[in-house]
């Protein structure tokens, strides 16, 4: 079952983010300032924490689209933990996000991807690659 998580539940909220941007950025995992990210996501209305009880969550904000007049939805992170994979739970939070898109009348998605593996998994759900980014310390 996914929910919108409130306040209440932002101790599960912030397990799973730090699990997320500890395996997705490592070093550049910050538990403080990640601790108002969630804070930050959960308590405003153009943002959306999806938790998928304590197996998964996707968060999201909805932005205008920059190279036109669309508002569009923006996911921040997408994670479901391992043992959960195969078991219909990221599929389930996409949905959310989507179903919660629309709510928010945006005309468009965009999710990033880690890997080909997590592209190939949107391209099955209807999404298309546009761009690609890439980090570089400095």
């Amino acid at each position: 079952m996914i929910k919108i998580a409130t306040m209440e539940d932002f101790e599960t909220a912030f397990q799973l983010a730090d699990k997320f941007t500890n395996q997705a950025y490592g070093k550049w995992a910050d538990p403080i300032t990640l601790y108002g990210v969630v804070a930050g996501i959960i308590n405003d209305p153009d943002k959306v924490f999806l938790l998928a009880e304590d197996k998964g969550f996707l968060a999201g904000v909805t932005h205008k689209f920059l190279l036109g007049s669309q508002l569009m939805a923006v996911e921040l992170g997408w994670y479901v933990e391992p043992e959960a994979r195969g078991q219909k739970v990221g599929k389930a939070l996409i949905e959310s996000f989507e179903d919660w898109a629309k709510i928010m009348n945006c005309e468009l998605i965009t999710m990033i991807s880690i890997d080909d593996e997590v592209g190939e998994y949107y391209k099955k759900r209807g999404y298309a690659l546009y761009e690609r980014s890439y980090m570089k310390e400095l």
